[in-house]
């Protein structure tokens, strides 16, 4: 699983990564598999279009605190967690998820309360791949999973603790991503390497190159 600026995710099985065999449709890309970002958080999320990548990635943090902030400006009350998330981005356009980080470190109850519940809804889906896989390891990327371990790690490993099947509780292993922000550079330069190895060209539509969107840094 990668969190970055959105979510990523792939199953590997015996060594390789599953369903990367299978032949893309014309005009498409092969089937993704573990697609986890891509998870409805519920029927209990805001609209049917909301995906946990909405919500636990770092542009979905971003997105929500943004929405935030704007909200607050039309309140003659603003609150001092408002005026303290100002003070450390200058506006709300500039506001990264490096400063929510830092700013609940602080203390800040705005920034505090949307990294946990990107944390919880994380938590929660990797809860349901555990449930249906029961995977030996769930290996976790990405510059948002290098927040301090007291925003992320402690509470995510409670949260899927919380949502998987009880007897699954103890059998898949959660561990840091030994290349953390970098996952999605070697896993791009994996894949062509292994095109290559096997003579298959980007070209055919059989081979499942990475997108193109950046999954890997905050």
């Amino acid at each position: 699983v990668t969190v970055g600026t959105g979510i990523g995710g792939g199953l590997v099985v015996g060594g390789a990564l599953y369903g990367s065999e299978r032949t893309a449709r014309p005009g498409g890309p092969p089937p993704a598999t573990c697609e986890i970002g891509h998870l409805r958080p519920g029927p209990d999320a805001e609209s049917p279009q909301e995906t946990v990548e909405s919500i636990a990635s770092g542009l979905g943090m971003e997105t929500r605190a943004r929405r935030l902030l704007a909200a607050e400006a039309a309140d003659p009350e603003q609150s001092d967690a408002r005026f303290d998330l100002l003070s450390r981005c200058g506006t709300p356009e500039a506001l990264s998820a490096e400063h929510l980080a830092e700013a609940a470190l602080d203390g800040n109850e705005l920034a505090l309360a949307i990294i946990g519940d990107a944390v919880r809804t994380l938590g929660w889906a990797i809860a349901q791949v555990i449930t249906l896989l029961a995977p030996d390891v769930v290996v976790v990327g990405g510059g948002v999973s290098m927040m301090p371990a007291s925003l992320f790690w402690q509470p995510l490993r409670d949260h899927v603790a919380t949502y998987v099947f009880p007897p699954l509780r103890e059998h898949a292993i959660l561990t840091r991503a030994a290349l953390q922000e970098a996952v999605v550079v070697h896993g791009a330069l994996a894949l062509a390497r292994n095109a290559a190895s096997s003579g298959v060209t980007p070209d055919d539509g059989n081979t499942p190159y990475p997108r193109s969107t950046r999954r890997g840094g905050i």
